[in-house]
């Protein structure tokens, strides 16, 4: 599972363009953590601005690494679903293993 996950982080970081310096370099690294983001946890967790992290969330899901799944205008949700597949994934098998 691990090398699964950093895998998936290694094709977040080559899919996605951003300055060296960006805040979207930082959250790619956490979602492992924290596959399930909002702006107030980038703003919080990173200490940049709203606008900031708005900024890198934007840029993330046009890469292809978050998706939006709050669907409404106010207090909106995005989760990287590469990280939750590979969890999901290694729960399934905890289960059958565990009969």
């Amino acid at each position: 599972m691990v090398d699964e996950l950093r895998a998936v982080r290694a094709a977040y970081r080559e899919q996605t363009t951003a300055r060296a310096d960006s805040v979207v370099w930082k959250v790619i690294d956490s979602l492992i953590a924290q596959p399930v983001v909002n702006s107030t946890y980038v703003v919080d967790t990173f200490g940049t601005s709203g606008v900031a992290a708005q900024r890198a969330i934007d840029r993330l899901v046009a890469s292809g690494v978050l998706r939006e799944v709050s669907q409404r205008a106010r207090n909106r949700v995005w989760q990287a679903d590469g990280i939750l597949t590979v969890l999901d994934d290694f729960a399934a098998g905890i289960r059958r293993v565990r009969g």
